[in-house]
């Protein structure tokens, strides 16, 4: 952590700048994340890997599906709120379009009485409402 005044032009400025150890970010990880509708941080779980950088689900955002988030904007979750505040938990569930069981991630009840399915592999699918 390194703090900055500068005086310049009658006004103080200060700032923060945060420095973070590198970290390594799997499937499964919890995170904080930024979510591009509002540019704010959330609690969230890394799902799967993407173009960009890693596709998260988002605690409270379950409804919006997946967002494909860049490395530079996941941060490593802090060691208390790990397992406290993320919904998504890992899971098996058959995907249907073929019938098959895939790993994946079982987010909230949804609207139906099911719960929302991520599938690691599928991260394009639409998040898939079981029951």
């Amino acid at each position: 952590r390194e703090e900055n005044t500068d005086g310049g032009g009658g006004e103080d400025v200060s700032f923060v700048v945060n420095v973070h150890e590198p970290f390594e970010i799997y499937p499964g990880m919890e995170c904080r994340a930024m979510y591009y509708r509002d540019e704010s941080f959330y609690h969230a779980v890394v799902v799967g890997p993407s173009r960009r950088g890693w596709f998260i689900a988002f605690a409270g955002f379950e409804e919006e599906g997946l967002q494909d988030t860049k490395v530079s904007d996941i941060l490593k979750a802090s060691p208390r709120l790990v397992g406290t505040a993320c919904i998504w938990a890992p899971c098996e569930a058959c995907f249907y379009s073929d019938g098959m069981t895939y790993p994946g991630y079982r987010g909230p009840l949804s609207a139906s009485g099911g719960h929302l399915v991520a599938f690691v592999g599928f991260e394009q699918e639409p998040l898939q409402d079981t029951d």
